[in-house]
């Protein structure tokens, strides 16, 4: 999967699930972080591929958020290639052009593939149901029969909230 398919995949996916109207560039940029943690824990090739399509993918919600939609935020080259670089161009720069090529060269670290590792992402989040609590999405398995009863209510009052009944929107 190309960088630019993957981006166009992730607004609309993030669209659908209102991330961008119910969210806010430090929610993204603390979700950011949060994968951050993973990658730096990470012990497997899988683990690591993960956290870096994660990372990829809400780096992708930070530029929309940052304005940057309809402009090439990926740029290949960089001499950067250290999580530390990672955190500066994100935070310090806003340069999405340069943090989308360090954590290609994080991969290269890693010794696994940028490419695949947002391939992976995209096909693990582009079925994934949940809702948005207090400007994260939160995953379906991750609500709590609470949340997930609100949310049915709201959206499916005519079906007395039927779980049965749900919407591939969210």
């Amino acid at each position: 999967m190309l960088f630019e398919e993957f981006k166009n995949n992730v607004i609309q996916w993030a669209r659908a699930r209102k991330i961008y109207s119910e969210s806010n560039l430090g929610c993204q940029i603390a979700k950011t972080l949060e994968e951050v943690g993973e990658l730096l824990t990470a012990k497997t090739d899988d683990e690591v591929m993960d956290a870096i399509g994660d990372i990829a993918v809400c780096l992708v919600n930070c530029a929309v958020f940052n304005g940057d939609e309809e402009n090439d935020i990926y740029v290949g080259v960089s001499h950067r290639d250290s999580i530390g670089d990672l955190l500066k161009s994100m935070l310090d720069d806003l340069d999405h052009k340069h943090t989308f090529a360090i954590l290609s060269n994080i991969a290269v670290n890693y010794n696994v593939s940028f490419n695949e590792s947002i391939q992976k992402a995209w096909y693990e989040i582009k079925d994934r149901k949940g809702m948005m609590v207090n400007g994260m999405y939160v995953k379906w398995e991750n609500l709590t029969e609470e949340q997930r009863a609100e949310f049915m209510r709201y959206h499916y009052p005519d079906n007395g909230g039927s779980e049965n009944d749900q919407s591939s929107q969210w």
